[in-house]
């Protein structure tokens, strides 16, 4: 499941139990979703980071790559595929850092 979400404010709480209801497991209490959804951040990474906090003990993350719009797709997975998840180029654009081109996990 892919969905883009603004920079300027994210709902990760309904995109958390979206997931959850999709592939019927439990990721967070609600407390912690209500808990996210109150969480002040400046840039998204450090949303990530805190949603990360919570996913990270079921074995989950959240992860983030950018698209060539002012946008970046989030998506969750099994942290198992962690290290071929990094490695994925999703932009093709000699112009952007190869880095930034790529998959990333805060956590």
């Amino acid at each position: 499941m892919v969905s883009q979400y603004s920079l300027l404010h994210i709902r990760i709480g309904p995109f958390i139990l979206d997931y959850e209801f999709s592939h019927q497991i439990e990721l967070a209490t609600q407390e912690e979703l209500e808990k996210l959804e109150v969480f002040n951040y400046e840039y998204l990474p450090e949303k990530i980071m805190e949603v990360n906090k919570v996913l990270l003990p079921k074995g989950y993350g959240l992860f983030s790559y950018p698209n060539s719009g002012d946008y970046f797709v989030l998506f969750i997975a099994k942290l198992d595929d962690i290290k071929k998840l990094l490695q994925e180029e999703l932009l093709f654009d000699d112009r952007i850092p190869f880095q930034e081109r790529c998959i990333k996990y805060y956590g």
